[in-house]
């Protein structure tokens, strides 16, 4: 697996797991089912050191962004970030750094994920914590995201000259 910067998903771990997710949620299981297939695929990463941590955060981050993110995953994500499992395989001090403050906003990001579910108001879709509850499924995240213009790195809208 390789690595080739300090975000989250610059990581081909992380990058492939957070497509495998997309597509089971995509052909319908729930985020409970994909992450129980996902436990039982990669089942080698979880028992190596440096790709555990990597997992658990890039998992947490996918759920928490598609509006499914399960308690257990949230938990293992967080441990991972405060017990500084994740930031051992980072020997670069200007690296491990970076990564540092990458790991304070997904901290940040999925504490205030709990804290909303904890004062009732939902998930990102407000559905709750019920994960049988009908969220978007992968097609209806696309086609949301297909209906938003395009845009050029100058902000103009794409197509435009």
């Amino acid at each position: 697996m390789g690595t080739w910067g300090v975000a989250i998903f610059s990581d081909d771990l992380a990058a492939d797991l957070r497509g495998d997710f997309r597509d089971l949620i995509g052909d319908g299981l729930t985020a409970t089912e994909a992450t129980e297939r996902l436990l039982a695929e990669y089942a080698s990463s979880l028992e190596d050191s440096d790709e555990m941590p990597v997992f658990w955060i890039a998992l947490a981050i996918t759920q928490w962004k598609l509006g499914r993110l399960e308690d257990r995953t949230k938990q293992m994500a967080l441990q991972v970030i405060d017990n500084g499992t994740d930031l051992a395989r980072w020997d670069n001090p200007g690296d491990r750094a970076k990564r540092e403050v990458v790991l304070a906003k997904t901290r940040e990001e999925l504490l205030e994920a709990l804290d909303r579910m904890n004062a009732g108001e939902g998930d990102e879709t407000g559905m709750g914590e019920d994960d049988d509850a009908p969220a978007l499924s992968e097609a209806e995240l696309l086609a949301a995201l297909a209906d938003k213009p395009k845009m050029r790195i100058d902000g103009r809208p794409k197509g435009t000259e």
